[in-house]
């Protein structure tokens, strides 16, 4: 039976290396109170640590709101341009930071996160070594939009990935992809799908453009 921990990402690594478990991550309390505050509501519960098959964001979740000035990521987010293994321009926190670069050192394939302008906040991430390895992470931002990645071996051989109507080539990061429309608003960035390994970006309240950019600017954090 895998084992289910909820650490610091200062622990986790040498933690879920050894036992080859599934690991959550959720919002620093720092984060999660700023979040709230903004967005007028009670913070988040942990994650309970279950894997999610597809943790396509709800669009109709509550937006932060405009009033207070945003505490993360800053609107001039930085172009992804860090040298590969490093995290430093993933948005969001040190602890976000952390649970990318906390990955992307024990993978062999190659990890991706977010370079975010504006007012994005994480709703929460997982990971799990055991089969390959994968992760899977959530950002809500303005607006109600929603955002959720999903990368490694998450589908484990089964016909897991989104389905939807092509709407033609898209970029996630440096590798090739293709846009689908997957209905009701939701819109997703899905690179090798027949392969050990697959990657997916998965967006609702968010234009076509929108996820296009977000997509390209996936910057690579190792693997």
């Amino acid at each position: 039976m895998p084992i289910l921990v909820v650490l610091s990402l200062v622990t986790l690594v040498a933690f879920v290396a050894a036992c080859g478990g599934t690991s959550t991550f959720s919002p620093s309390p720092d984060e999660t109170a700023a979040a709230s505050q903004d967005a007028g509501t009670s913070a988040p519960a942990p994650s309970d640590g279950s894997p999610t098959a597809s943790p396509n964001p709800d669009p109709a979740a509550t937006e932060p709101s405009a009033s207070d000035p945003p505490t993360d990521p800053p609107t001039d987010a930085p172009s992804p341009s860090a040298e590969p293994g490093a995290a430093d321009t993933c948005s969001g926190t040190d602890e976000n930071r952390d649970f990318f670069a906390a990955v992307a050192d024990v993978v062999t394939w190659p990890v991706y996160c977010p370079v975010l302008a504006g007012r994005w906040f994480v709703d929460s991430g997982q990971y799990r070594l055991a089969g390959g390895g994968w992760l899977e992470i959530a950002y809500r931002g303005p607006d109600g939009a929603r955002i959720a990645l999903r990368e490694g071996s998450y589908c484990n051989g089964d016909d897991c990935v989104s389905k939807g109507d092509d709407l033609g080539a898209a970029d996630f990061g440096d590798l090739a992809g293709t846009l689908l429309d997957i209905g009701d608003g939701g819109l997703v960035i899905l690179v090798d799908p027949d392969g050990a390994n697959a990657w997916e970006l998965i967006a609702s309240s968010l234009s076509e453009a929108e996820v296009r950019a977000i997509g390209a600017d996936l910057t690579l954090v190792a693997g």
